[in-house]
């Protein structure tokens, strides 16, 4: 049930906390293999996460969070952000 709740294709739903109030699932994307500028995943270290959460509709009346464990990398080409 849990491998992909919302249909969200390529996403990977690692955790699931359920509380009294709702329910948290954290969620995170498969590695980029390309940096926008088109340079090869050898040329593109970590730089950092973001851990943003949002808030969805109400699943068996209960509150739903989405926390995304988001990597961010920097190309070690073009020196893009992403």
């Amino acid at each position: 049930m849990l491998d992909n709740i919302l249909n969200l294709a390529d996403w990977v739903v690692y955790g699931v906390r359920e509380s009294a109030e709702g329910y948290q699932f954290t969620w995170a994307y498969p590695a980029i293999t390309l940096c926008p500028g088109g340079h090869a995943e050898d040329q593109l270290p970590r730089f950092g996460r973001k851990e943003p959460l949002f808030l969805d509709l109400p699943m068996h009346g209960k509150r739903v969070a989405l926390l995304v464990d988001r990597r961010r990398y920097r190309c070690k080409v073009c020196g893009k952000t992403f």
